[in-house]
């Protein structure tokens, strides 16, 4: 994993912002509503005692991501389980990498505006990776640069390609 992400010259965002459900993780929020969800050896359990487990390299590109000088992270989720977004975030121990959380069942132009007016980013810096085609377009459409996020998830692979399209755009 030491291999390079960030492009040595050119451009980077400001802002890296993260969907939650089929992003950073493989499940939707609203399916552990009202369960109890606990942390045991790193790992972390519904109330069935099933382990809930995110995607393979996300904790490798948050903390990728959050080890890059000027560059910070957001969530925008819209999710109806607010609660179970955050709390997971927590019981992950993902909390600590994020500047900003936007998590809550409005829109993600709603997101993106307390965003940019929260962390006086403009649009324009930053990069979004979301699962919904339709959040791509939509986002996209205020100046984001918004990626694409396969049935996978989120990993270095698709990071790099994400600052390196952004970069490209950014000279264009």
């Amino acid at each position: 994993l030491g291999e390079m992400v960030f492009p040595t010259a050119g451009p980077k965002p400001a802002l890296i912002v993260f969907d939650l459900d089929y992003t950073l993780w493989p499940f939707d929020c609203d399916d552990y509503y009202g369960s109890k969800l606990y942390e045991r050896n790193q790992k972390v359990f519904d109330e069935t005692h099933s382990p809930i487990t995110p995607f393979p390299q996300t904790e490798a590109v948050l903390k990728r991501i959050s080890e890059e000088p000027g560059v910070k992270l957001a969530v925008a989720s819209m999710t109806s389980s607010p609660k179970v977004g955050h709390k997971l975030l927590q019981l992950y121990g993902w909390d600590k990498y994020f500047d900003y959380l936007e998590i809550y069942p409005l829109n993600k132009t709603h997101h993106f505006t307390s965003l940019t007016k929260r962390s006086k980013i403009p649009f324009e810096q930053m990069l979004f990776f979301d699962d919904m085609k339709y959040n791509i377009h939509e986002v996209g459409g205020l100046g984001v640069h918004a990626i694409h996020v396969k049935s996978s998830g989120v990993d270095l692979n698709l990071l790099r390609h994400g600052l390196q399209s952004y970069a490209v755009k950014c000279a264009a």
